[in-house]
């Protein structure tokens, strides 16, 4: 089971270290920038910064029926690199788990793109 949670979180780094230059290079004028990664909760959390939003990612064993992808939350920075989470926007009003890393590459594109349209 750990070989298994360890190749499920070097994947998960692997993508969305992916998804994040290449929304560097079609988008330049609103930077994602990955501000956080840290373990956290038994596993990974990435944080990605979007303008004047953002996105936690989670991979690790948690309440959700694990194993799961990822769990992602959108965040709203309130002053520098400090944010916290917001349920203010259509993304989401509540965290968004992913079973699959295909349902989370696709939800984590609509994000991305829907946050960089809102600033």
């Amino acid at each position: 089971m750990e070989q298994y949670q360890l190749s499920m979180i070097i994947l998960f780094i692997m993508a969305l270290m992916a998804i994040t230059l290449m929304w560097s290079l079609l988008s330049p004028p609103i930077e994602v920038k990955v501000i956080i990664t840290r373990s956290h909760l038994d596993g990974k959390q990435m944080v990605f910064r979007i303008g004047k939003y953002g996105i936690s990612a989670v991979n690790a064993p948690m309440l959700h029926s694990y194993p799961f992808f990822c769990e992602f939350a959108v965040l709203r920075f309130t002053d520098g690199d400090d944010f916290e989470l917001t349920y203010q926007t259509e993304l989401t009003q509540d965290v968004v788990v992913c079973g699959t890393a295909k349902e989370a590459h696709e939800w984590l594109d609509n994000a991305i793109a829907h946050l960089k349209r809102i600033q």
